[in-house]
């Protein structure tokens, strides 16, 4: 029997929009380059670099909870 493989992706884009973020605001929260926020903003996986801290200063920032920025295909 073949395990079924879930499909996660990284939902920010979407949080971003709905709660009216620029990537700026996310460079200076995240205090990394406004180069490094884009790319976590149009990443489809979660971000290689996203460390904790910068986890919470997201959710934070997004008032969100850490599952709200991951989503499944089935979502």
């Amino acid at each position: 029997m073949m395990a079924t493989v879930m499909e996660i992706y990284w939902n920010l884009r979407a949080l971003m929009a709905l709660k009216r973020v620029s990537v700026g605001e996310l460079a200076e929260i995240l205090e990394v380059s406004r180069t490094t926020a884009s790319r976590y903003k149009n990443s489809d996986i979660v971000p290689p670099g996203l460390d904790h801290e910068k986890l919470t200063r997201l959710c934070e920032l997004l008032q969100c909870e850490p599952g709200d920025l991951i989503k499944t295909a089935n979502d």
